[in-house]
């Protein structure tokens, strides 16, 4: 017994983390990827003093092996009442309903809102979500460490502005606060973007090295050479002449990897499909090349897209933006042009374009005298 034990906690030491993966409303119709072990949880909006609440009407099952549900439910479905003054009644909520996937396969979860005394009546509201789960990666020993780092699964762009000399970082995850980890840039010398199991000194050490005038590839070239775990690792930077470079470790989760664009790198990991940094270097290109709004306008751009295209397949929690200009910050006393940062909120993206929003309105000259680069200021191998 005590053998069957180790050999359980060693399989489970080595196997990919499970995810947590948020769904909603808008989330409606979508195909889910996910991995065997993950949760899946839906969140509607309802009021249950009405009469009417969420149940689940039907769970499609089409297992690779029909003896083993791919997908299962968990618990009865919750309801929690929204915050709401004394005295007032009839307030709405949140009805939350969990599954997990147990096994490789495909499932559709139907839920539908309506009395259930209302038999024969038409569901008021529908909603269904196809989760395809896929098995679990497998991960080999760690050496030497005595347990993994949260995993910053995430997508990102690092990116240069040639008109304005402007460089900068946005990035989205499902994890608190991911501004404090991803995103680092210094003005005149690049920006950094370190993620998946990620390694924070690739910040200050990688903009020291791009300031002593190492290109964007050497720089990652360096990072990586030096760090045991670069497998594990996923990286983007850019250089103060549009020089990019990206890299995805072997072992990062899937899907995982990197487009490399003309002064841009796009990046991802744990992501629905390769479609999430498609979608975001075509937005990033999009938005650039309507020469509307500027270098942090792009940028959101291009995490709006990713989103639309599925995102971190465990959901959404935070997103940060960073923008530096050479006296671009308060009062010209520092670079960090814009620096906005929204730590956990439903809809991050959205959230973090409201706040740019309030960002040009709260300094707008700082928004409207954009700089220019001067001719002279470029390289012969900038792009």
């Amino acid at each position: 017994m005590k053998q069957l034990f180790a050999l359980l906690i060693l399989l489970l030491a080595h196997t990919a983390p499970a995810a947590e993966l948020n769904l909603r409303e808008a989330d409606a119709n979508r195909v889910v990827p996910v991995v065997v072990g993950d949760t899946v949880v839906i969140t509607l909006a309802g009021n249950i003093t009405t009469g009417y609440s969420w149940s689940l009407a039907r769970l499609e099952i089409d297992a690779a092996d029909a003896q083993k549900p791919s997908v299962k439910s968990v618990g009865d479905i919750a309801y929690q009442r929204a915050p709401a003054p004394p005295g007032l009644v009839g307030s709405g909520g949140m009805f939350v309903a969990r599954f997990t996937a147990a096994a490789e396969g495909k499932a559709v979860v139907r839920l539908e809102y309506k009395r259930p005394f209302e038999k024969d009546k038409p569901a008021a509201k529908t909603f269904a979500v196809t989760l395809v789960v896929k098995p679990a990666k497998a991960l080999p020993k760690k050496d030497g460490s005595d347990a993994p780092p949260t995993l910053v699964a995430t997508y990102s762009v690092v990116a240069f502005d040639p008109a304005t000399g402007d460089l900068g970082v946005a990035v989205q995850s499902k994890f608190f606060g991911v501004g404090s980890v991803v995103p680092w840039a210094r003005a005149g010398v690049g920006a950094i973007a370190t993620q998946a199991e990620a390694n924070v000194t690739y910040g200050p050490d990688g903009l020291k090295l791009l300031a002593e005038g190492k290109s964007a590839k050497e720089t990652l070239g360096a990072l990586t050479a030096a760090d045991a775990r670069r497998e594990f690792r996923q990286l983007g930077i850019v250089d103060a002449q549009g020089r990019v470079a990206s890299f995805t470790g072997e072992k990062c989760h899937d899907w995982a990897g990197q487009i490399e664009g003309k002064q841009f790198a796009a990046q991802g990991n744990l992501l629905a499909s390769e479609s999430v940094v498609k979608g975001m270097a075509a937005a990033f290109e999009k938005a650039r090349a309507s020469a509307k709004g500027e270098l942090a306008d792009w940028l959101v751009a291009a995490l709006d897209a990713a989103e639309a295209a599925g995102g971190d397949r465990r959901g959404r929690q935070s997103a940060a933006l960073l923008v530096v200009r050479e006296q671009g910050g308060y009062a010209r006393a520092n670079d960090r042009y814009v620096d906005l940062r929204v730590e956990d909120n439903v809809e991050p993206i959205k959230e973090l374009g409201r706040l740019l929003e309030i960002h040009k309105q709260f300094y707008p000259n700082q928004h409207a005298a954009k700089p220019k680069r001067a001719v002279n200021d470029k390289r012969p191998d900038e792009k």
